[in-house]
């Protein structure tokens, strides 16, 4: 009788087969997601115009001295003391501008989001054990940071915090083999985060509480040792909240400081029963230690800023006036309507929470078989470190939600693990019936996600910019300069008005890079240079309640000689301050597809100057109906007073309007100025014959008015009519 042969192991089915590549694509096109977008980003600009300064006037020999210290860029806070603890970004944003292309500043962008996620995808695996699990996080991490890893200092804060956290879950992850590597690479990291961006001292929080972590553990077991570890710790947590000086809720009811250390003394006492193994060797806490310390000093020691870089970051952070920007709101305010949008990390943590729940069903009813034989895999475990940092980018994006890319970085590995470890007890053919799913569900995730991609981007960046908006770069087409009155910008340059201009402060920083010798009244720095009282005067400007009185009172005293308007219901006010008021020349209209009004104060040395250059011929202004119009309008404000040597001045401005109005039936409300132009030159029959020809041509069909523009017109040449009238009599 033949022995009986075991049965082959069952063949994986093949949609099995297909994890790994559906994992991999799905990230592929995560990534896509997550960095393809596009909003009006002053920062970007802002790090450009910072960065050429410092190319510019620093000497690496001698840094200290010939770094700019103080502000160029404005005109009311001139010459104070500007911490640009984010200066190397902004340096290697003005490199790659100047010595590669303007868009490979967007190109580098990309690289560091899409390197952002491959670091929390290393997490996660060290964490979890699990390569699918890591792709299939860094995934969702970077569907939920659209709208957040911009080319701005930011991004890289996030990458530094990635790349941190990666280096310690490679530490957790190791097993009989010490690995010295992430150590060695701690210290450069530590040392350009310190100029990178201002979010470094965040990098030595994560570390003392990781080597408290580990202290507390290790002397657990003896008494003395382990009362010291308790009584050391509570007590400097104790001063800090005694002091006022929260660790998280900066801005909460002081009950709420005392919350670390109620958290560190119940991690205490949890420690002492659960009594957790570690991962890390004495040695290489010794080394992290070292290296902190290295870095820190290193930091400083290189800084243009000195001690002062270690607490420039409480000023920033720490102003509930500006927190009234939408990116300093929680999360749950405004979850669609404020930018950064914050629906997708609430589907995510929703999603998240579910399938956590449905894991903790499977382990609950589905045990393992008896036949099963032991994986062989290492024992994974979930550290109480790994729950505090967890607890603590939850307690970053409920504080603001800014930092929601945080949440996915310090959450998102702890969370992979704990669903491998609840799914490592299911049988083994759950786990291949899970596979197969698994497997289908991101496929269909990588399509609907490569369509949205596609949309979005095709959207945002393409259809945006068709019809005569070509000349845009992808640097400019990221950032949204279809919204920024570049026209009125260069023409201020170009025509070289080295105004203090007035504006959007989202605006500003496209203002700064553009034309750098002009100033303007506040700009998207807003903590590194600006007061909290001159912000909250830049919001009363705005406010439709301030009266005609007080802006003129604020713009009179900041020593504002220029003010650039985008129509809108935010400006509507202020337009029509300005246009109604006599102290303010209204020089340059944008034309129909991107409307602006740039001012200049009437009785100023800019308005002479460019006076002179119109008349010389050398004024430099584009060829639209709108520009030309407003030509016009320069023209006959700044024509001589005598009569007689005004009357050129006055029919070539009546020339002008007439073209553009010829040229652009909307602008149907400047036969005003045409008819009170023949009026000041006594011609009121010119005015009559031209009112006249302009009924002739809204009746005739032949020139294809649309009905507004038509109604439009009509109804102006009604009221040039009653100017005539009243003129006559």
């Amino acid at each position: 009788m033949k022995p009986i042969s075991p049965d082959p192991p069952a063949r994986p089915h093949k949609i099995q087969t297909m994890l790994a590549p559906a994992a991999f694509a799905f990230l592929l096109v995560a990534t896509a997601y997550g960095v393809l977008e596009a909003h009006s980003s002053t920062d970007t600009w802002i790090g450009l115009a910072g960065g050429r300064q410092i190319a510019e006037q620093i000497s690496w020999s001698n840094i200290r001295e010939t770094f700019p210290l103080t502000d160029t860029f404005s005109y009311t806070f001139e010459g104070q003391p500007w911490f640009n603890q984010n200066w190397m970004t902004h340096l290697s944003q003005w490199y790659l501008y100047e010595h590669i292309s303007p868009n490979a500043v967007i190109y580098g962008t990309w690289l560091l989001g899409g390197l952002t996620f491959m670091l929390v995808a290393m997490a996660a695996y060290w964490k979890s054990g699990s390569a699918t699990g890591a792709l299939v996080t860094a995934s969702i991490m970077a569907i939920g940071c659209r709208n957040f890893l911009t080319a701005r200092p930011a991004t890289t804060s996030f990458f530094c915090m990635a790349a941190l956290w990666a280096l310690l879950c490679t530490i957790e992850g190791q097993d009989r083999k010490t690995r010295w590597w992430p150590i060695a690479i701690l210290l450069p990291l530590l040392v350009v985060w310190g100029h990178a961006h201002g979010s470094f001292l965040l990098a030595y929080a994560v570390l003392v509480m990781y080597v408290s972590h580990w202290t507390v553990i290790h002397y657990s077991a003896h008494k003395v040792n382990s009362l010291a570890t308790l009584l050391i710790p509570l007590g400097i947590l104790a001063t800090i909240a005694v002091s006022g000086k929260p660790l998280l809720f900066l801005d909460h009811p002081r009950v709420l400081r005392w919350l670390p250390v109620l958290g560190y003394a119940g991690f205490w006492f949890a420690v002492r029963v659960v009594k957790p193994r570690l991962s890390a060797h004495p040695r290489q806490i010794a080394g992290v230690i070292l290296v902190s310390l290295l870095g820190l000093i290193l930091t400083v020691l290189t800084s243009p800023f000195g001690l002062g870089h270690l607490t420039h970051g409480d000023k920033v952070a720490g102003s509930p006036v500006y927190r009234n920007v939408t990116e300093w709101h929680p999360p749950f305010t405004h979850i669609t309507t404020a930018f950064p949008s914050m629906a997708p990390f609430w589907v995510i943590l929703g999603g998240t929470s579910l399938l956590l729940i449905g894991c903790v069903l499977l382990k609950t009813f589905n045990s393992p078989e008896p036949t099963d034989e032991p994986s062989g895999n290492r024992v994974l475990s979930i550290s109480f470190f790994d729950w505090a940092m967890l607890l603590f980018g939850a307690c970053m994006v409920f504080w603001a939600r800014r930092f929601a890319p945080m949440f996915y970085i310090f959450a998102g590995p702890t969370i992979c693990a704990l669903i491998v470890m609840l799914l490592g007890s299911a049988s083994a053919s759950m786990r291949q019936r899970l596979k197969g799913t698994l497997a289908t569900a991101l496929l269909v995730a990588a399509a609907i996600t490569g369509w949205a991609t596609v949309q979005a981007a095709r959207g945002q960046l393409v259809d945006k910019f068709e019809g005569g908006k070509e000349r845009f770069n992808l640097l400019e087409r990221v950032t949204r300069c279809d919204l920024i009155p570049d026209e009125a910008i260069r023409y201020l340059r170009d025509n070289d008005i080295k105004a203090r201009l007035f504006l959007e402060w989202t605006q500003a920083g496209r203002v700064m890079f553009l034309a750098p010798d002009i100033d303007v009244f506040i700009d998207g720095r807003s903590q590194q240079v600006y007061s909290e009282q001159h912000y909250l005067t830049y919001l009363k400007i705005w406010d439709a309640t301030t009266s005609a009185d007080q802006i003129r009172a604020i713009l009179d005293d900041a020593r504002t000689d220029a003010v650039l308007l985008r129509p809108g219901r935010r400006s509507k006010h202020l337009l029509a301050c300005m246009t109604s008021s006599p102290e303010w020349l209204w020089v340059l209209q944008g034309p129909r597809e991107s409307p602006f009004g740039l001012f200049l104060r009437h009785d100023s040395e800019l308005v002479r100057t460019l006076s002179k250059r119109i008349r010389d011929g050398h004024e430099v202004r584009s060829e639209s109906p709108e520009a030309l119009a407003t030509l016009g309008l320069t023209i006959a404000a700044t024509a001589p007073r005598s009569r007689d040597a005004a009357s050129a001045d006055i029919a070539w401005a009546v020339r002008c309007w007439r073209s553009a109005i010829e040229q652009a039936p909307h602008l149907a409300g400047w036969c005003q100025n045409v008819t009170k132009g023949y009026l000041d030159l006594g011609q009121p029959e010119q005015a009559r014959q031209y009112l006249a020809s302009l009924v002739e041509r809204a009746r005739d069909n032949k020139n294809n008015l649309i009905s507004a523009d038509r109604d439009k017109l009509l109804e102006q040449v009604q009221i040039c009519q009653r100017i005539i009238a009243s003129r006559g009599r």
